[in-house]
């Protein structure tokens, strides 16, 4: 027996639920909107699956399809590349004079200031280092001392000179006025007046006498030549200690710098009391010869550079043109100073001592071969491939290439593209696998 439904539910509650309310009909406004939606929703995953399809259709033997306004195409023509490096390059003084410390001490007087025109053996400061003044002091004194010494010592020999030449005066003398007494009796013994025992006794004595002057003859030239040894050795060491003695008193005289030429004092210090260290450098002088631009360069570069080669700066959009008057033969820290010079007379106004600029200059020869534009394409292959165009020039192959130079602006490729072939020369950003692009 089936029951009314209505029986047990008179007051209709529910009957939506149960299915009463389905029978109604619906709003066509709901209708319409059910519709759309569903539409959408099938056309939506139609396009991914287009889409999906495209990406697989253009991939298929590593193609792919692009649009030519998103590529950079460029025509490989024969040409001339000049290798090129930059650096930079600071303004200095053509004809400047460092002035280093020669001794260490605490700055106790400024006499002029940063800037100022100065005659030679103008001072320019004094320091002060009370210990190291009595340390030279007492060198100076000790110097002092030895030198009267070797004046003594050389006066002992003049005085013993003369003294032994003296004595071989009178040695002489002596001799001589024997020989007068001998002949005197010699003389008398033939008039029969003296006897000859005597004459014989003066020969003899004669005789003895002229032996012991040659023999002390023979010793006082043998004693002057060692004086005069004595003598030179003296004088050399007393030459070498008043040397010494000169320095000293410089030394004692540094703690007073002074302007070593005339010209413009740069970079003085102006502190009292700054400690300065021996031998660091404590201003310049520039002369009014101009100026000059030093700067670095790599050591890989340097062996490609020449003297009186060309440069350039750019200065306020001018172009100035330089030469490398001056490569340093010594690489500090994997750099060589190099120097270069104005090719004008008169240098471009605004180039302060200390100023740096950034300088550029070929290396070595210029080459020639096949040349494209230096653009990102060679970044992203790191120049061993780039896409070439065939003859149809809608599709772009792979192809090893090999970059021989590399410019600025330009790239020199030795192998894989010929004169007259265009190739792209934008990024190869995501075509790593790619073997082929069609341009659409």
């Amino acid at each position: 027996m089936i029951e009314d439904p209505k029986e047990h539910n008179p007051s209709g509650f529910g009957r939506s639920f149960l299915g009463a309310g389905m029978d109604a009909p619906l709003d066509p406004r709901i209708k319409r909107l059910r519709r759309l939606r569903l539409w959408g929703g099938f056309g939506m995953a139609g396009l991914l699956g287009v889409a999906a399809i495209a990406v697989l259709l253009g991939q298929r033997g590593g193609e792919l399809v692009v649009s030519a306004k998103d590529i950079t195409i460029a025509t490989a023509m024969r040409g001339v590349i000049q290798e090129e490096t930059s650096l930079l390059a600071r303004v200095e003084p053509l004809d400047a004079v460092l002035i280093s410390a020669t001794e260490s001490g605490q700055i106790q007087e400024i006499f002029v200031r940063d800037g100022a025109r100065v005659a030679a053996g103008t001072p320019l400061l004094r320091l002060s280092n009370p210990e190291r003044e009595l340390a030279i002091n007492q060198e100076i004194g000790r110097e002092k001392a030895g030198i009267a010494a070797l004046f003594a010592q050389e006066g002992q020999l003049q005085e013993r000179a003369i003294d032994e030449g003296e004595a071989l005066l009178e040695a002489e003398f002596a001799l001589a006025e024997l020989k007068t007494r001998l002949s005197q009796r010699e003389e008398l013994l033939k008039r029969g007046f003296a006897p000859l025992q005597q004459v014989e006794s003066l020969r003899a004595e004669l005789a003895l006498k002229e032996k012991l002057l040659a023999r002390r003859q023979e010793l006082a030239k043998q004693q002057a030549q060692l004086r005069r040894e004595q003598a030179s050795s003296l004088a050399g060491q007393r030459r070498d200690a008043e040397a010494n003695l000169a320095r000293l008193r410089q030394r004692l005289g540094s703690f007073m710098v002074r302007a070593p030429r005339e010209g413009v004092v740069l970079g003085l210090p102006g502190e009292l009391g700054q400690v300065i260290a021996q031998g660091s450098v404590l201003s310049r002088i520039r002369g009014g010869r101009g100026v000059e631009l030093r700067g670095g360069i790599d050591e890989r570069s340097v062996g490609k550079l020449k003297l009186g080669q060309a440069a350039r700066l750019d200065l306020g959009g001018q172009a100035i043109e330089l030469k490398v008057t001056g490569i340093a033969s010594q690489i500090v820290n994997g750099t060589a100073e190099i120097r270069l010079r104005f090719l004008s007379e008169v240098p471009p106004d605004g180039l302060e001592v200390g100023r740096a600029l950034q300088v550029r200059m070929p290396l070595g020869e210029p080459l020639e071969g096949i040349i494209v534009s230096n653009s990102p394409f060679l970044e992203t292959s790191g120049g061993y491939w780039a896409f070439v165009f065939d003859k149809t020039g809608a599709t772009a192959r792979r192809r090893p290439i090999r970059v021989a130079q590399r410019s600025s602006s330009s790239a020199l490729i030795a192998e894989g593209v010929a004169a007259g072939e265009r190739l792209i020369v934008s990024s190869y950003e995501g075509y790593e696998r790619v073997k082929r692009i069609r341009v659409q």
